[in-house]
């Protein structure tokens, strides 16, 4: 299975239990997404949430953490090509 115009494949199931099981996580929370409203107070609450977590990480994990979320919202980025819909997956 590739995505159309990325020219990359898809995870595989065992990659993926691989991922999960690296990160002590449920396979399902790598697909559980919950999605608060981009403005408002539940927004701000996430947000709130994710500063005080990182407060409590050194600055080696802060800065690896910065580094993959800016990896993963570039991916992002170009495969919603800023429609808010997927790229056509075969």
């Amino acid at each position: 299975m590739k995505m159309h115009g990325c020219n990359q494949e898809m995870p595989s199931l065992m990659t993926l239990e691989k991922i999960s099981h690296a990160l002590h996580s449920p396979l399902k929370d790598l697909f559980d997404f919950e999605y608060p409203e981009s403005k408002g107070d539940a927004f701000e609450n996430e947000i709130d949430k994710l500063i005080a977590f990182l407060k409590t990480r050194d600055s080696d994990d802060i800065k690896m953490c910065y580094q993959m979320l800016k990896i993963i919202f570039g991916q992002i980025e170009k495969n919603y090509h800023h429609t808010g819909k997927p790229a056509n997956i075969s």
